[in-house]
């Protein structure tokens, strides 16, 4: 069921208020972003492949050291793969601005528990 104009605003809202306030939260809710379109997509693929022939290698002319190199091969790969790319200058702030942020936030956020507990306690 599609959201009113009314909700659909409201959520926008929301959103903005949580990118305000804490920005490193809201970014880890959107999630890792892909890199399948990105140049490191086609190097990690062939890490994968040749680590993956490498053990396989390893298997059939038993020796441990191709064995380690594919499995370091492969490993690398995987990590190039879900490494989340690097935020761009505009996106980053300052350690001490961020902690202040979530502060704040965590602040305001134990008062309203706070109000909302002696709410249902009157």
């Amino acid at each position: 069921m599609p959201l009113s104009e009314n909700e659909q605003r409201l959520l926008e809202q929301m959103e903005k208020a949580l990118i305000a306030e804490d920005p490193k939260f809201a970014s880890a809710l959107r999630g890792r972003p892909s890199l399948a379109g990105s140049r490191f997509a086609a190097i990690s693929l062939v890490l994968m492949l040749t680590g993956v022939a490498l053990i396989v290698a390893a298997v059939v002319i038993p020796l441990m050291p191709i064995g380690l190199i594919g499995f370091v091969a492969l490993l690398v790969g995987v990590l190039l793969l879900t490494a989340p790319k690097p935020a761009d200058a505009a996106g980053k702030k300052s350690a001490n601005q961020g902690k202040t942020n979530q502060v704040d936030f965590m602040k305001r956020f134990e008062q309203r528990w706070e109000d909302r507990n002696q709410g249902d306690q009157n």
